[in-house]
């Protein structure tokens, strides 16, 4: 299966997380972001460890561990990789 790129809001959005930034559908709002949850799926597919906190009111934060932040498929087993691993 292919992948789509990222676009470039995906790109920001995932040099945010990659920087050890906590984005949540508010904070994006201002960004042209109506769609967070979207956004971060389609970073999920490249792979990214990207985990998420439901804050009060239903939204949810999402973050990427620093510990595995990139999650790579080898023969069906998950492999996570920290940033530095990453090509």
């Amino acid at each position: 299966m292919t992948l789509k790129k990222l676009s470039l809001q995906e790109v920001s959005i995932l040099l945010r997380l990659q920087n050890g930034e906590r984005v949540s559908q508010p904070s994006m709002i201002g960004e042209g972001c109506w769609r967070l949850a979207s956004r971060v799926s389609a970073i999920r597919k490249h792979g990214w460890n990207v985990k998420a906190f439901i804050l009060p009111g239903g939204f949810k934060e999402y973050f990427i561990d620093p510990k595995c932040p990139h999650i790579v498929e080898d023969d069906g087993q998950q492999i996570h990789l920290p940033l530095g691993e990453i090509s």
